[in-house]
């Protein structure tokens, strides 16, 4: 009976000591009497991205535990552009979170302009520079400087005010530019005798030979003269009787040989054929403005004619125009029609035969260069009269832009361009900058896994760059460190056709479960009774 005393107070003291507990000073729970019997968690506030959630379990004794659950990551929407990257600036992309943070990436800078053609601002004259303008997109631009062609490009002289007997005359030509110049043509010392015979311009008296017979042409209007009374120089007056003196008929000097030398009148426009034939002692003659034709036999024969001069207005030279002159040295002449083969035959002193000038084809003289204006000819193919024009400068033909000292992360670059024709050179400034790639999306860490940051990744000198263009010193983001837990999801019997499931605890974060004593389950579910092979 003691024996059986003893055993049940010692069964007694027994479970005394093991149902008791008390808390040590520390705060933590001490095994007094018994330990807690902690039942399962339960979860007071879920976690969201700014706030961290709350868990509880309790023993039945009344002790209780608290734990935090971590911040969830935030969930941002969609990237929008906040500014757009421009040539030397950064753009920015923004994405929000519903809770209202917000993330940020830059877009890297292109890094240098992308500028259009060159167009004119100001043209370059002949000794003035010019300018032109180049803009580009983000609306910067650059000026450069067109140098002039270093001289003027004249057009044909005109007459701006012309000579008389007695006073100079003025003749002015314009370059493409506007500029002009003007230069004095000499007094022609021609007289512009009137029909009282004196001079309009300088009131002197005209002196004309008297011993000159005439004979009206109706078709003309105007005298011809028709044999000449006088000795060794001949001056024929403008006007006869009221009427411009317009030719001379056929024969009307011919085999005169007194006469050296002859004036004719300025509105002369007839010299008939073999006018002056045989005139031996003549020297020199001026055909005026107004006769179109020296006629056939015309100075035939004139064996000390040295020189003739021809206006402008003469196209055609007759047969045996000047056959036997064998004296003459020089005809001075614009141009011609027509020019018969025996004109000039007997001429053995004359080194350049009159003729039609046949021009041939343009070619290049002087090469157009970039900045430089060329020229070009064409010769004609009897004699070596030319005529020229201007051809203009080219300008530049720039290639490609080449980067002859590549940018760094921390000083400048250059690149070039060079034109094609001349080789001239162009160089411009490669902003100095990280070169960034793709961004990096950022990889969230896991429980037990580290994460990655979101990062550029310069391709220089090798750093990681977070969405505002800044260094970050390490891109790895640490484990989280613990299993985000939910309340603890019962066990679910199987039936013969529907699966079952396993109690276990889920984490939010890495996807897992896990038992009560946290050891990971690879498999949740339960097959159903009646089909383990089938599962299985």
């Amino acid at each position: 009976m003691k024996r059986a005393f003893l055993l049940l107070a010692f069964y007694l003291l027994s479970l005394f000591c093991f149902m008791s507990c008390a808390d040590g000073d520390d705060g933590d729970v001490v095994l007094s009497r018994h330990s807690h019997v902690l039942g399962e968690w339960s979860v007071i506030d879920l976690s969201t991205c700014t706030e961290e959630g709350l868990r509880v379990r309790s023993c039945p004794c009344g002790f209780t535990e608290e734990s935090s659950l971590p911040l969830i990551p935030h969930t941002y929407g969609e990237w929008t552009v906040d500014a757009d990257a421009s040539c030397f600036a950064d753009g920015r992309l923004v994405r929000k979170c519903d809770c209202g943070a917000t993330d940020e990436r830059l877009i890297p800078m292109v890094g240098r302009h992308s500028f259009g053609e060159w167009t004119v601002t100001l043209e370059a004259g002949c000794l003035t520079d010019g300018t032109e303008l180049r803009t580009c997109a983000c609306g910067a631009s650059e000026e450069r400087t067109v140098p002039g062609i270093g001289y003027h490009t004249f057009g044909e002289w005109q007459t701006s005010k012309a000579p008389t007997c007695i006073e100079d005359g003025k003749e002015a030509r314009t370059c493409f530019c506007g500029e002009s110049e003007e230069r004095a043509v000499a007094k022609t010392g021609i007289h512009s005798w009137g029909e009282d015979h004196v001079c309009a311009d300088c009131g002197m008296d005209e002196p004309y030979t008297e011993e000159i017979s005439y004979a009206f042409s109706e078709q003309y209007d105007g005298y011809f003269v028709t044999a000449v009374h006088a000795g060794a120089e001949i001056t024929v007056p403008t006007y006869h009787e009221g009427k411009p003196v317009v030719g001379i008929a056929p024969y009307a000097f011919s085999e005169n040989t007194e006469i050296a030398s002859v004036t004719l009148p300025a509105l002369l426009k007839v010299i008939g054929e073999g006018a002056f034939k045989g005139c031996t002692q003549l020297t020199s003659v001026n055909i005026p403005s107004g006769v179109t034709e020296v006629t056939r036999d015309c100075f035939r024969g004139c064996t000390s004619l040295k020189t003739v001069t021809l206006s402008k207005s003469v196209r055609v030279i007759g047969g045996s125009a000047f056959f036997g002159c064998t004296q003459l040295e020089a005809v001075e002449y614009s141009d011609l029609d027509a020019v018969a083969e025996d004109a000039f035959s007997g001429c053995d002193r004359l080194k350049v035969i009159p003729h039609p000038h046949n021009m041939g084809e343009w070619t290049v003289h002087i090469h157009a260069a970039c900045v430089s204006d060329g020229e070009e000819r064409r010769y004609c193919n009897k004699c070596e009269l030319f005529e020229s024009r201007t051809v203009r400068a080219l300008g530049h033909s720039f290639g490609e832009w080449i980067a002859t000292t590549e940018p760094t992360c921390t000083s400048d670059g250059e690149a070039e361009r060079a034109c094609s024709a001349c080789g001239e050179k162009e160089v411009e400034k490669i902003n100095k900058g990280h070169s960034l790639g793709e961004w990096n999306e950022e990889i969230s860490a896991g429980c037990e896994s580290e994460g990655v940051r979101g990062h550029y990744l310069c391709s220089l000198c090798g750093l990681h760059l977070d969405g505002r263009g800044e260094v970050i010193g390490d891109i790895v983001i640490p484990p989280i460190g613990e299993h985000s837990l939910g309340e603890w999801i019962p066990m679910v019997q199987p039936t013969e056709d529907e699966p079952g499931q396993k109690g276990h605890y889920h984490c939010d974060v890495c996807g897992k479960n896990f038992t009560r004593k946290m050891t990971e389950l690879d498999e949740v579910i339960i097959p159903p009774t009646g089909k383990v092979d089938e599962w299985n």
